[in-house]
């Protein structure tokens, strides 16, 4: 996602470099990936790139009227609305209600929005090092960076890419708040502000002493090197090999199957990886309701990681209830969804 983001990011800026009607195209079709990647979260952090250009160039007010604009704004939603109506309205593989609760500036006269941003925050910049404060470090020579970039193009750059994941920040609150990785962009942008500051304090200094900032960067770069040896411990957890040989229990339970419905925190990827099964993932929730997708008629197994989610969960409860076990252990069980409980089976109600 943020890797097509910034070749999206790069055809814009060339656009603007050489207006021409290739350019635009090129720099919408590619934004039009960038934004269908992870569908919206690219769209304000290119618009806001594309305009902080304009301005730059003195062009913003016919830019805003314009048709390259309107242009570029429809060429990068294209892929992301073929997508949904497709997956919507043509097929079923979107859920009708995915569209629920994206944007939610509500959230921000929350106390709560304020202090899990800034948690995600503090937690993705200084990583692996655990604490928070550091993360001030590259924000403060950030912003420091925006104000003395070159006016013009370097400027605009910055404070568009910056402007535009502020803007994500606040409208899409509920998920900057809550996952790390949608903060992802905000690394880059605030790489290229702190070049910025370093390329505005190279300039500054006398000819005879312009290599004092190379050296204090490579200092750096071996303490950020040390601290993340040593913090390794954070990257690598436990070996989880109970988990593991109980996935690989699973796949033999199922004779590996191809239509397993899997309820596990962990989502169904592990236990597709490690049981070479193929199976769909259930997210639950405290509804009675099932979810108008869950057709007993598609799957064969129903693979529980967690028992416990079978006391917390009525709906999952009720869904295994009547049907056999065909294998359970400490914490995962496996029911066979093609037939009814048999006489001597164990049943979910058991």
């Amino acid at each position: 996602m943020v890797a097509v983001l910034l070749a999206a990011a790069l055809t814009v800026i060339r656009y603007w470099e050489r207006r021409t009607f290739r350019r635009l195209w090129l720099a919408g079709g590619v934004s039009s990936v960038a934004v269908a990647i992870k569908p919206g979260v690219a769209l304000l952090f290119l618009v806001a790139l594309f305009l902080a250009l304009a301005f730059a160039h003195r062009r913003l007010r016919s830019t805003l009227t314009s048709g390259a604009f309107l242009l570029f704004t429809a060429l990068s939603l294209a892929t992301s609305l073929a997508y949904y109506a497709y997956g919507a309205w043509v097929t079923d593989f979107i859920s009708s209600g995915a569209s629920t609760r994206r944007v939610t500036p509500d959230l921000l006269i929350t106390s709560g929005f304020w202090s899990g941003w800034w948690r995600m925050v503090s937690y993705l910049l200084p990583f692996p090092q655990p604490q928070p404060w550091l993360a001030l470090l590259p924000i403060v020579a950030g912003l420091a960076g925006l104000v003395v970039a070159r006016p013009g193009t370097p400027r605009a750059i910055v404070v568009g890419l910056a402007t535009g994941y502020v803007a994500f920040a606040l409208a899409f609150a509920n998920y900057t708040s809550t996952h790390p990785y949608y903060s992802l962009a905000l690394i880059p942008v605030l790489s290229l502000s702190v070049g910025a500051l370093a390329g505005a304090l190279v300039e500054r200094l006398r000819p005879g002493r312009r290599w004092v900032l190379p050296a204090l960067a490579a200092l750096l770069v071996v303490v950020a090197g040390v601290a993340s040896y040593k913090s390794a411990a954070v990257l690598r957890g436990p070996e989880p090999t109970a988990r593991i040989a109980d996935y690989r229990r699973i796949g033999e339970l199922t004779d590996h199957t191809t239509r397993a419905l899997v309820v596990d925190e962990e989502l169904a990827t592990p236990a597709m990886y490690w049981g070479w099964i193929v199976g769909r993932n259930w997210e639950l929730d405290y509804n009675e309701t099932l979810p108008p997708w869950l057709r007993r008629a598609d799957f064969d197994y129903l693979v529980v990681v967690g028992l416990d989610q079978l006391e917390r969960y009525p709906g999952l409860r009720l869904f295994a209830q009547g049907h056999p076990v065909v294998g359970a252990g400490d914490d995962y069980a496996v029911f066979d969804l093609r037939h009814p409980t048999r006489s001597g089976a164990r049943s979910a109600s058991a």
